[in-house]
């Protein structure tokens, strides 16, 4: 997973945004976006522990030193607080990490990758597809390169629930108790000026694929707060920040 610091992102979102000469318009002859291996199969990731938080996380108009230690701080005080329950405060774990035929999210997945192929046969081939892999899945079988409990390890282990971006954004499940803790420690850097926080609490968390190779266990996992998640957090972090 790459991570970025240094203010760049900030400012080339700025720039996107703004200056209409880092614009770029599509061609007349664009095709259909090449999304071949992303995927919706998984059912919604139930909290384990009570709660989903979606969470982003802004140090405050330090030096750069300065803002990552406050970063490693955070990390550490929230990963004290979350490790207490299942899983660490993973939110993808054996239990709630269930596949159903068919798949809900299975016409999303058909519509996005289907490009110039004939709508009807390429939807036929994904449902056959993905029930040859419930099966793999349900009777931990091995077909090709779909091995069904290595690809579950290796899914947890490549799952992103922690990213950073000049932004720290994470995605814990905890108990109640855990997240007024949490969100607590967060208001009192909040009030010493030190950050700006943007939280969201949501039950469950949706998780989208994109596989590029299974036997080289190329595979990685997006994950945010259902009900909005990282969007909802945002938009608090924006109140936040105007009322600076």
């Amino acid at each position: 997973m790459a991570t970025f610091s240094g203010g760049g992102i900030e400012l080339a979102e700025r720039w996107i945004k703004s200056d209409p000469a880092y614009l770029v318009e599509p061609a007349a002859d664009d095709g259909p976006p090449d999304l071949d291996g992303l995927s919706c199969r998984w059912e919604p990731l139930a909290s384990q522990n009570g709660v989903i938080l979606s969470l982003l996380l802004q140090a405050g108009n330090v030096d750069e030193q300065a803002r990552a230690t406050l970063y490693r701080d955070l990390i550490r005080d929230i990963d004290r607080i979350s490790g207490k329950s299942e899983n660490g405060g993973r939110p993808v774990c054996d239990t709630n990490l269930k596949f159903r035929w068919p798949p809900r999210g299975l016409h999303a997945e058909i519509k996005a990758t289907a490009g110039s192929r004939n709508r009807i046969l390429y939807g036929f081939q994904l449902y056959f597809n993905s029930l040859i892999q419930w099966c793999l899945d349900r009777f931990d079988l091995t077909a090709g390169g779909y091995r069904g409990r290595r690809y579950r390890d290796e899914l947890r282990s490549n799952t992103d629930h922690r990213r950073f971006d000049d932004t720290l954004r994470l995605l814990l499940d905890c108990s109640l108790p855990q997240a007024a803790e949490i969100e607590a420690l967060l208001e009192q850097h909040s009030n010493a000026g030190k950050l700006v926080y943007g939280i969201y609490r949501s039950n469950a968390a949706l998780m989208t694929c994109l596989v590029f190779n299974l036997d080289r266990g190329e595979h990685i996992h997006f994950i945010d707060g259902s009900d909005g998640g990282f969007t909802s957090a945002a938009k608090n972090l924006k109140e936040k920040l105007a009322t600076r």
